[in-house]
């Protein structure tokens, strides 16, 4: 590494525990990127270390040249292959109306949703959105503390509603709504507005925000447990390319899909309540990552 890039500065931490390594770099080519290496148990039972992270640091990865040449379709199958085998060892998805702070969430992880009446050519759930948190190693955020911001809040002042502006994935549903059902752009505007409600428009949405609850609260989803910052990204954009109809993705939205409606045009056009990495193409040797973390679940 150091002598591919002679003009960057590496700095190399392990945790006092000695289960992970995180390498950065002050400076570099683009694509540089910092990565963890944590310890793992592979499902052979064999004791290794598993460097996937510092393999997509330096572009070098094993599956490489394999992955270029597996059709997209081949890809995204295997994809919702290891979801649903992810599924199996949660005993079944989640719905956000029934989860509570005591369900025995991992720290951190990436959140995979999937919406009655979005589903794939074969019948099944297509994914409709993906997530993440804590994407620095300051950032104290839980993936619980996540999934609760897009619940929205059961008892306090106002149950049954929530904080579009503290969770993108309400604010893009919500949007959604005042479209749909045309209630004008200047609600539009405040709801977009990431000050406050504007003068006047306060108890409007706070209807929108009930009305958001519900219709997230609905929606089925898995969690994976993913330790490390940048394992939690790599994790999250990769799964994007697979599911987005701009990049890899190969299952449309339904014609009646609240999506159709967004502020966004990225939503509308991926077919997921996502617009970061939607164009975003699957990185090599992903799917090889993303099976062993499954697996490492059970």
């Amino acid at each position: 590494m150091c002598t591919t890039w002679p003009q960057s500065t590496f700095r190399f931490a392990i945790t006092t525990s000695g289960d992970t390594l995180t390498i950065s770099a002050d400076e570099g080519p683009p694509g540089l990127q910092q990565a963890s290496l944590a310890a793992s148990q592979p499902p052979d039972g064999s004791t290794t270390r598993d460097f996937r992270a510092a393999e997509l640091a330096t572009g070098e990865t094993h599956a490489q040249a394999d992955d270029r040449h597996i059709p997209d379709a081949a890809i995204t199958e295997r994809f919702y292959l290891a979801l649903g085998r992810l599924a199996e060892t949660l005993h079944g998805s989640r719905r956000l109306h029934e989860a509570r702070a005591s369900d025995g969430w991992p720290r951190h992880g990436v959140y995979f949703f999937c919406e009655p009446g979005e589903v794939r050519a074969d019948g099944h759930d297509r994914v409709v959105r993906v997530g993440t948190h804590a994407l620095t190693t300051a950032s104290q955020a839980t993936l619980w503390g996540r999934l609760r911001q897009h619940r929205g809040h059961i008892a306090g002042s106002h149950p049954g509603g929530g904080n579009h502006r503290a969770s993108v994935f309400r604010r893009h549903v919500g949007a959604a709504l005042i479209r749909r059902d045309q209630l004008g752009r200047e609600l539009l505007d405040s709801w977009l507005d990431r000050h406050g409600p504007r003068p006047g428009f306060a108890a409007q949405e706070a209807h929108i925000e009930q009305t958001v609850s519900h219709h997230i609260a609905t929606m089925p989803f898995l969690w994976l447990a993913v330790p490390d910052a940048a394992g939690r990204g790599y994790v999250e954009r990769n799964s994007i390319a697979l599911t987005s109809s701009l990049a890899q993705g190969l299952d449309t939205p339904s014609a009646s899909w609240l999506g159709h409606h967004a502020d966004r045009p990225e939503i509308s056009s991926s077919g997921l309540w996502n617009v970061e990495h939607v164009r975003h193409h699957c990185e090599p040797g992903f799917l090889d990552l993303f099976e062993h973390l499954v697996d490492r679940n059970q």
